[in-house]
């Protein structure tokens, strides 16, 4: 599904973006919980990061 991303960290700070896009690099991000939003479908997943 290609749109606009946003990847939220466990306290909702904005940590990355993606735009127009079907991958999101989080290979930058340290170990944790992040919640990704994709606005177009009001939708969020949560994910761990090890």
């Amino acid at each position: 599904m290609s749109g606009n991303y946003q990847v939220f960290n466990a306290f909702g700070q904005l940590m990355a973006t993606a735009r127009n896009t079907n991958r999101i690099d989080v290979s930058r991000l340290p170990a944790g919980t992040y919640i990704l939003r994709y606005p177009a479908a009001n939708a969020s997943k949560v994910f761990v990061k090890q």
